[in-house]
């Protein structure tokens, strides 16, 4: 598998929630078997804010991908303070041009709500589903119906549901996402690393 991972660092985040992120990437990473080989991920990082920021290309080297986590920063009032998603959505969709031609992509968005222009974003996620799967972690309580409803209407664009439901994990806050068990990200986003 190859997996383009878009990392939310909007104003709402905030500093703390970015640094949960990392911890949360980085315990996933710990899960993934980085490489070129068979049965081995290639994986990628790209910071969305206001503007996006490609942190590491596809890769199969473990300490390049760690530093694109250490890279990872609170953009946040420095730019305006939303979420693009539109153009870390189009990075993710290009790295896969340099990935493996026999491998399954798959775009990992971990997100905590809304993002500008939704309707381009949807555009966005039709056009990813031409070359990947669509899986989003929404940092989010349930009671946030308006952050539930664009979620799935990116993962619908992208044919990330079926009769069975969505490929949405919801997650309620940041402080959840750096602690919670990664099996169950892991089954959705490659059951084989189970």
């Amino acid at each position: 598998m190859d997996f383009s991972l878009i990392a939310d660092v909007s104003a709402s985040v905030g500093h703390a929630g970015v640094q949960n992120t990392k911890v949360f990437i980085a315990r996933l990473l710990n899960r993934l078997r980085l490489g070129h080989g068979n049965g081995l991920q290639l994986a990628g990082l790209i910071e969305a804010g206001m503007k996006a920021r490609l942190l590491t290309g596809l890769t199969g080297d473990v300490l390049k991908f760690v530093d694109g986590i250490n890279k990872l920063s609170f953009a946040g009032r420095h730019d305006g303070g939303a979420l693009d998603l539109v153009e870390a959505m189009s990075m993710a969709s290009t790295s896969f041009m340099h990935g493996r031609q026999d491998a399954r992509s798959l775009v990992l968005a971990i997100v905590d709500g809304p993002a500008l222009r939704q309707r381009l974003v949807v555009q966005m996620a039709e056009r990813i589903s031409k070359s990947a799967d669509l899986v989003v972690i929404l940092v989010a309580d349930k009671f946030n119906q308006v952050a539930q409803r664009d979620a799935m209407e990116w993962l619908k664009a992208a044919g990330s549901c079926t009769p069975y439901g969505c490929r949405l994990l919801q997650i309620s806050d940041y402080e959840s996402l750096a602690t919670v068990d990664t099996t169950g990200v892991l089954a959705e986003i490659c059951p084989s690393l189970v």
